[in-house]
């Protein structure tokens, strides 16, 4: 029988419905423009959950600041204003697939981009492509590439809420999911992040701190899940602990038969 997970078996019961919202409206609307970026790589973006909408997302943003950038003829503030960026030591990094050294120049010195050899970076850019979300980590969920809302960070992860699909995102600091929580599981009306932040907060203490228990029973507590799923989890976490606690019995009673 199939081991019993928590965070499996919420993302089962809670099923989160991408297609009908906005986010994915506007990107399955928009990226072709990533086209050109993933081929070479041999990148795909199966868009089948909110987080890998939102790096898709991300992604058609990034190709659009690096147009918007290229193309303008006005001063710093008409092309960079209302352009989503990372604040990443001390620097503007609106143009993530590119390192720290480029993005200055996309930045502070954009009318170099029109120069050689700066200009080769328009058509010919691939070459000088990174991974944004190994190299800036959770720092470019954390910016207004995103409509994400930092709960904490903990160590090498960052806790986002995303508000749009009522669901936690536990990024690491190579930009990758570690988990998703997906909260709500009944009809309700839908409550603003600063009202839940306490909650959320506490709840993912729990969380870092390997405290499945009372990471559950806070899930009930702060009305995260219905009373109706929390009982189904502890019904399946007896009979998972059940179970363990059978093997490890088992697994004496050979030991001490082959060992008199």
């Amino acid at each position: 029988m199939k081991t019993f997970r928590l965070f499996e078996f919420l993302n089962q019961k809670i099923k989160k419905n991408i297609i009908d919202s906005q986010l994915y409206e506007y990107v399955t609307n928009n990226i072709n423009i990533v086209d050109e970026f993933i081929k070479p790589f041999n990148l795909t973006y199966n868009i089948n959950t909110p987080f890998t909408l939102l790096k898709a997302y991300i992604m058609i943003e990034i190709l659009y600041n690096k147009q918007k950038i290229e193309n303008s003829v006005g001063n710093y503030k008409e092309t960079h204003e209302n352009l989503p960026y990372i604040s990443y030591e001390n620097m503007n990094i609106y143009i993530p697939i590119f390192n720290e050294e480029i993005n200055a120049i996309y930045d502070k010195y954009y009318t170099e981009l029109n120069k050689f050899p700066y200009n080769e970076l328009k058509d010919n850019y691939l070459k000088e492509v990174i991974n944004p979300f190994a190299h800036y980590g959770y720092d470019l969920f954390n910016s207004n590439f995103t409509s994400l809302k930092l709960i904490n960070i903990h160590k090498h992860q960052a806790y986002f809420y995303f508000e749009e699909f009522e669901i936690i995102l536990s990024i690491t600091d190579q930009g990758t999911l570690e988990v998703s929580i997906p909260l709500f599981d009944y009809d309700h009306i839908k409550r603003s992040f600063e009202d839940l932040k306490p909650k959320l907060i506490k709840l993912m203490e729990y969380y870092y701190n390997f405290d499945r228990e009372n990471f559950i029973l806070e899930l009930l507590n702060s009305n995260f899940i219905s009373k109706e799923l929390y009982d189904k989890i502890n019904h399946l976490t007896i009979k998972k602990n059940k179970k363990i606690i059978q093997r490890i019995s088992e697994s004496k009673k050979k030991f001490i038969k082959k060992n008199l």
